[in-house]
Parts: structure tokens; sequence; C-alpha cells
């Protein structure tokens, strides 16, 4: 499987200093895996069964919950490619954000993975409305020119899926880290991912 999901805002507007940094990971993983390997680290951390691992929500704002989650999915096969930096940094203007944006970077961020974790496998992509749909559809439209590529990608709900939950988290640690934040919560993952970033 591969799960997509990025942490900040694609578009180019002014924000406050906080808003200015984004990060976007893609994330090839076993379904059956993360799922046992996600399962036990709830039971091992008393949570519920169906919780949600949000980098920048609930009980998953703190360390100890932040780097126990690096530490169960090192010990996973799963692989990731994550791209982060400074808006500014990332090229993101009036003619390059939004959609084109996250398409252009997600294809790229592909190209970073073992062709074998990518070849004809399924894609999800966090979120279910419109945009979302929009933005597969800019995708596939990419993928017709590779002689290997995953499936159609689909939006889906991150509930509904580990391995968007661990897109979230790491694409919510590379942002902290691009920003100058500590501690570094991608540390532990050195040899799992391909990480760019632009400052």
């Amino acid at each position: 499987m591969l799960a997509v999901d990025w942490s900040g805002d694609p578009g180019a507007g002014t924000k406050p200093a906080a808003a200015t940094y984004f990060a976007l990971a893609v994330v090839a993983y076993d379904e059956e895996e993360i799922a046992a390997v996600l399962a036990q680290l709830r039971k091992d951390q008393q949570l519920p069964e169906r919780f949600e691992y949000h980098f920048s929500e609930g009980p998953t704002k703190t360390d100890r919950i932040r780097f126990a989650f690096m530490r169960a999915i090192k010990q996973s096969s799963m692989r990731a490619a994550i791209l982060s930096g400074s808006k500014a940094a990332l090229s993101l203007n009036k003619h390059h954000q939004g959609i084109s944006f996250l398409t252009t970077s997600i294809c790229d961020l592909l190209a970073e993975l073992p062709l074998v974790q990518i070849d004809g496998v399924s894609m999800v992509i966090d979120g279910t409305k419109g945009e979302t749909k929009k933005l597969c559809e800019r995708i596939m439209s990419h993928f017709k020119q590779w002689p290997s590529r995953p499936n159609r990608p689909r939006g889906l709900g991150s509930h509904q899926c580990d391995g968007i939950q661990i897109a979230d988290m790491l694409a919510g640690a590379a942002r902290h880290r691009v920003a100058g934040k500590t501690p570094d919560y991608l540390a532990p993952l050195t040899a799992k991912v391909s990480l760019k970033e632009a400052k």
C-alpha cells in the first residue's frame, strides 16, 4: 500500500510564522503488518483500539507517544519519502501551489521509493472531499507517462487507514523539524526515510 498526507497549507498565501512551513509524506507499507504493529502499540499505550494517531492532536502531542510511535514503525518494513521546507524554499507561489504543487511533489516522492513498493499497489490520500478527488485525477494523469506505477489513487479518511495515520505523523514530525523545533522525532527513522528538506 501507499499512503499520502501532508502538514501545513500547500497554498502560497501570507500566513503567521507557524504556518510558513510545509511537509508532505508518502509511505509504502504492508497493510496487515502495520495494522498489527499499531494495534500492539495502542494496547501497550493503553489507548482505545480505534485510536487515531495525529501528530498535532490529542494525546499524540506528547513526546512519549510520538517517540513510541516512531520506534514501533521502525521495526516494520515501512519505507517513506518526505518533502519539507519553508514555503519560500519550496517555491510555492501563485503559479505553483495547491493541487498543482501537491501533484508534482507526490510524483517526485514516489520516484524516491523502490520500484517494487509502488508498481501496481493501491494508493490512498487523506481526505474525501472534492479537492482530494481532483488531486487523485491529476496524479493519475501523471501516471500515464510512467512505465511502472501505482493503481488509481483514491481519497480516504484517516480513521479508515493506518497508513494515512503514519503519513500524518511523519509529515507533522518533518514540519516540526524543518521549522527548527526540537526534539527531532524523525531521528529514530533515519534508515527508513528519504528526507528532502528545503530551507
